[in-house]
């Protein structure tokens, strides 16, 4: 009985990483073709749902080892802080109602910044071993591919390709509109700098990840978003400075191994935070 309910613990427990892991590769590209589901109310659906089963699931593994892990983070602190101040202002608010839960899974509610910051502390308590993080990171690059060949289709192929009678204009996106998609690539962009630089993905998992930047670095120039540039270029500057530490006396300049992406990505993003303008009059 006792070893029952031990493996029990141990598929909660994976059942909650792997529904995190799911979000990560699912909330991307995932919509239903109907223009009574707007994207936006599609994407809160599988968030809200994924985010708070995997929640069940993690605290019920808890409470039956006995033991609830918290990480001390400043960071997760900080969330909670945000999620309390929301508290506060919708239950003061002239609608409370509608400022705590909303409609229909709105931005901006309470409901839904305590769903951004539960995954947020999910992700922190159950990918926290390297198999696991390196599943999340390969289902996003997975995730990422399809959002390529979705938009890059689209992008030589008109607006009708594809549309599924939702997306209708060139700007309009898996992702929402050009805006988003930008910080798609954005997000794509700092992953495979993580990819390189933190994780040194070896082989073929380093070519996919120098593609995959390169990819996202054409979509940002593509959509040319000042604010999403300069996110870019402060994480890659981190990175190149973080590389420069654990590499500058075991590699010589600009052989194998040395930040070449993160040093490139950090020009680039300077030269477009400078000149966007100028550079988005040519494209």
């Amino acid at each position: 009985m006792k070893e029952d309910t031990s493996r029990l613990d141990g598929i909660l427990s994976v059942f909650s990483a792997w529904g995190i892991i799911a979000l990560a590769f699912l909330l991307p590209f995932f919509f239903i073709p109907s223009a009574s589901f707007p994207l936006q109310f599609s994407k809160s659906l599988i968030l809200f749902l994924i985010s708070w089963i995997a929640f069940i699931f993690w605290i019920v593994d808890s409470l039956k080892k006995g033991v609830i892990v918290l990480p001390k983070s400043h960071i997760l602190l900080s969330a909670l802080a945000i999620v309390l101040s929301y508290l506060l202002s919708g239950l003061f608010s002239v609608s409370p109602a509608s400022s705590i839960l909303g409609q229909g899974f709105e931005i901006g509610t309470f409901a839904a910044i305590a769903t951004v910051v539960l995954l947020f502390f999910l992700s922190a308590v159950t990918l926290n071993t390297k198999p696991r993080l390196f599943y999340a990171h390969l289902l996003f690059m997975v995730s990422f591919i399809v959002i390529v060949l979705y938009q890059g289709l689209r992008l030589f192929l008109g607006p009708d390709f594809l549309s599924f009678g939702v997306f209708n204009s060139m700007t309009s996106t898996l992702l929402g509109n050009w805006n988003n998609l930008s910080g798609f690539f954005g997000l794509g962009a700092v992953m495979s700098l993580i990819g390189l630089e933190v994780l040194n993905a070896k082989n073929i998992l380093r070519w996919v990840f120098t593609a995959a930047l390169i990819l996202s670095l054409f979509f940002l120039v593509l959509t040319n978003f000042s604010v999403v540039w300069g996110i870019v270029g402060v994480f890659s500057l981190i990175l190149f400075v973080y590389s420069l530490v654990f590499k500058i006396n075991k590699v010589s300049m600009f052989s194998p191994g040395w930040p070449v992406a993160s040093l490139l990505s950090t020009i680039i993003s300077i030269l477009f935070i400078i000149g966007g303008s100028f550079f988005g009059s040519y494209i």
